[in-house]
């Protein structure tokens, strides 16, 4: 007699159905992950650890979907070229905009992602890039680190953006006249992407100005 056919799983195919689940529903439930996975809960354990290491995975997932070369596993020397050849501002530009391109494909997975320190190697490569490329031009450790902090602040606020109503702004034509008229103003499609590259182009600004500050002395 045969023996019954038991389902292979692995870090990744658990991460996957989480990230599908939170997709579909806004979060993930390892009960759930078991059933849809035909395991026991238990079993899963022997691959992940616990629900912060899938968050991890899921996290890695998403930072594998950037087209940064450097935080690619297939990169080419051509690619890495191309990326060392541009100007510290598009650096700064590219890996704002893949990245936000990455969350963005899966943007209820946010929330969860941000309740956990990031440790999986994938995503630390992305974050050592861009930290790179501060540290190298002249910015100093703490300046380098605030920089981080508000392009990401940028990019998650983008992804959030992304995920309300087209207009999140309720406004009563009569109540508030004003405010209607601005917020149909412009698709919220164009609203999204000219809000995000004005605020861009505001940081990598005052960047320059600080980059310019530290050549004074």
């Amino acid at each position: 007699m045969a023996r019954p056919r038991i389902p292979i799983l692995s870090p990744e195919k658990i991460c996957l159905a989480a990230l599908e689940q939170i997709d579909r529903k806004g979060d993930f439930s390892i009960p759930v992950l078991a059933k849809e996975l035909g395991v026991s809960a238990s079993s899963m354990y022997h691959h992940v650890h616990g629900r912060a290491g899938i968050v991890n995975g899921i996290r890695a997932l998403i930072s594998t979907e950037l087209s940064l070369a450097i935080g690619l596993e297939d990169a080419t020397d051509e690619d890495l070229a191309a990326l060392a050849a541009m100007s510290w501002q598009d650096q700064v530009r590219r890996w704002s905009k893949d990245y936000t391109r990455a969350l963005a494909k899966h943007p209820l997975a946010l929330p969860i992602m941000v309740q956990e320190p990031v440790s999986d190697e994938q995503t630390l490569e992305v974050y050592e890039a861009i930290a790179i490329t501060f540290r190298s031009v002249g910015f100093t450790d703490e300046q380098a680190l605030v920089a981080i902090a508000v392009l990401e602040g940028l990019t998650f606020g983008r992804v959030v953006d992304a995920a309300s109503p087209p207009i999140p702004w309720a406004a009563d034509p009569d109540a508030h006249p004003v405010l209607h008229g601005v917020t149909r103003s412009l698709e919220p499609s164009r609203r999204l992407e000219l809000a995000f590259d004005f605020g861009l182009e505001a940081i990598i600004a005052r960047l320059e100005g600080v980059l310019a500050a530290n050549a004074r002395g």
